[in-house]
């Protein structure tokens, strides 16, 4: 279409820094811990969460701290989608009516570079708060850093993803040229299946923040979420972004609780459940012949 008929090559390039803190809350200070302030710090102002799914009744119920949304062609065959376009427009309406413009990302699934940037375009024209996905890598393995900077250069706001090296993160370094409204590109990292290989994500999350430290335009996101506790991981690497699917967020609500607490409720489960679902163990002989040498029941 017209819009990826219009490939802008403008040369440029451009350069959040900030050290994470390892406590998530923190009920004598705030968010850098200095107790002259007395509240706690919460999580979501730590780092952005963003919903990452294609259902629409369930994004459009998010909670108040998301502040993003992302998709995937994959997660859009999950969810029955048959019609990617017509998905992607409908998704960003739905965003304009009841999420006021929060970022958007949505990728593209071409092989080829060529026929990848177009659709990269094309993605882009749908409006200022689209970030368009685009791979770190084709499927053979043939780096998209140099197309990524066309684009960049042309204006067009991205989230690459699929990473998962430091090379490629030291191959984006000077991929992003800044824009005028400032936040215009996302390196997601994908730290839950680099921890599924066996190797740190928090390494990987802080290296990728450290070499976009001067890069103020720039996000480093925390991507294919695991578990709850990689919140706290993701704050630990320095993250500016943290993409949950929607059917974990209930499970949020639990950072920073007490433990004790949660056993006690624990075992009140444990216990409500058997008894409502009307469990018995019958008692016979066994039970009346446990007398041990103090003569006690036990």
């Amino acid at each position: 279409g017209e819009a990826s008929r219009q490939l802008v090559n403008q040369n440029g390039n451009a350069n959040g820094s900030g050290e994470a803190s390892r406590q998530l809350v923190n009920q004598n200070g705030n968010a850098n811990g200095s107790a002259k302030r007395q509240r706690s710090s919460q999580w979501w102002d730590r780092v952005a969460i963003y919903a990452d799914g294609a259902e629409m009744s369930k994004l459009a119920d998010c909670p108040h701290y998301v502040r993003g949304f992302t998709t995937n062609p994959s997660i859009c065959r999950g969810a029955g989608i048959s019609d990617y376009m017509g998905f992607c427009k409908s998704f960003l309406e739905s965003l304009q009516k009841d999420h006021h413009d929060k970022p958007l990302s949505l990728e593209v699934f071409a092989d080829d570079l060529p026929t990848m940037e177009k659709q990269a375009l094309e993605l882009a024209s749908l409006g200022r708060n689209v970030f368009v996905k685009v791979p770190v890598t084709n499927t053979q393995g043939v780096s998209t850093v140099p197309m990524v900077e066309r684009l960049s250069r042309a204006g067009v706001k991205l989230n690459v993803t699929a990473v998962f090296t430091k090379k490629q993160m030291d191959e984006l370094a000077n991929a992003f040229s800044q824009q005028e409204d400032g936040f215009s590109a996302i390196v997601s990292v994908f730290c839950g299946r680099i921890s599924d290989a066996g190797e740190d994500p928090v390494e990987y999350a802080a290296y990728a923040k450290k070499v976009f430290a001067c890069s103020p335009h720039v996000k480093i996101l925390w991507a294919s979420f695991r578990e709850v506790r990689d919140v706290v991981k993701s704050i630990e690497g320095g993250c500016d972004i943290i993409t949950i699917p929607p059917s974990n967020f209930g499970k949020l609500k639990n950072i920073g609780k007490d433990l004790g607490t949660y056993s006690l409720e624990t075992v009140q489960m444990f216990y409500n459940d058997a008894k409502a679902s009307g469990f018995t163990i019958p008692l016979g002989e066994a039970s009346r012949q446990l007398v041990n040498q103090n003569g006690n029941a036990n």
